[in-house]
């Protein structure tokens, strides 16, 4: 599983957020920058598909 799917995965499950040093830390991450970068490229495609109209629905994953 990749950091981003791990980090997907948990804040599925943790709809109340995280910062990424706190990120790191549950994930077992060695360094910050390890979740901070793939949080802002997520970040970046979901900005880009919701201006493109593109509504994701985590529970069942698929398109809406």
């Amino acid at each position: 599983m990749t950091v981003k799917q791990r980090i997907i995965l948990y804040l599925q499950n943790h709809p109340e957020g995280i910062d990424d040093h706190e990120l790191a830390r549950v994930l077992g991450l060695s360094a910050r920058q390890q979740a901070n970068m793939p949080c802002q490229e997520l970040l970046k495609i979901a900005s880009q598909k919701e201006r493109s109209g593109y509504h994701f629905n985590h529970e069942t994953q698929r398109q809406c």
